[in-house]
């Protein structure tokens, strides 16, 4: 069985700020302090896949904290999901399985999204280089992008349990 999480991108706020949305709201979550800008939320009711509550997290946020958000999604490792939003309003998307072939949606806008500094090279190959898992590529894109690292392969159920990569570092992450 494959990764299943999800998790919210948001740039230009930091975990303060995300937090205090996220209690505002009375949702369940961690948040992930930044690096490079982008701070990473897990929310709980997200965990359910479900890309209408996914999008809600995200459009929110995005329209409280006025920044640019991405929905993260991985799906058994089979599809990894962005889905962006700007000013509290779906901006686009993209979506990515095991093959380049199955790549739908913008590459230069997942990166002005996320970080429109990174470098535009790593991040087509780590879109465009087959991957039977996903969480591979999305280690390819956390390096790419400059999310933070230890945001790979975690979300809100992953973290409660402490099933975490053994990297992961608690360490000024906020829960709500």
């Amino acid at each position: 069985m494959g990764s299943f999480y999800t998790q919210v991108l948001v740039r230009g706020a930091d975990e303060h700020r995300c937090a205090e949305i996220m209690r505002a709201l009375r949702r369940a979550s961690y948040v992930i302090p930044p690096r490079n800008g982008i701070t990473v939320v897990c929310d709980r009711q997200s965990e359910a896949q479900d890309l209408e509550v996914l999008d809600s997290v995200a459009a929110t946020l995005s329209a409280r904290l006025h920044a640019d958000t991405t929905a993260v999604l991985n799906h058994d490792d089979h599809w990894l999901v962005f889905r962006h939003f700007r000013k509290g309003a779906f901006a686009g998307g993209l979506q990515v399985g095991r093959s380049p072939l199955s790549l739908r949606g913008s590459i230069a806008r997942l990166r002005e999204t996320v970080n429109p500094r990174a470098p535009s090279l790593p991040l087509y190959l780590a879109l465009l280089r087959p991957r039977r898992f996903q969480i591979r590529r999305h280690a390819d894109l956390i390096a790419a992008l400059g999310a933070p690292e230890r945001s790979l392969g975690v979300g809100y159920n992953y973290i409660a349990s402490n099933d975490v990569p053994g990297f992961f570092n608690r360490a000024g992450i906020l829960e709500t």
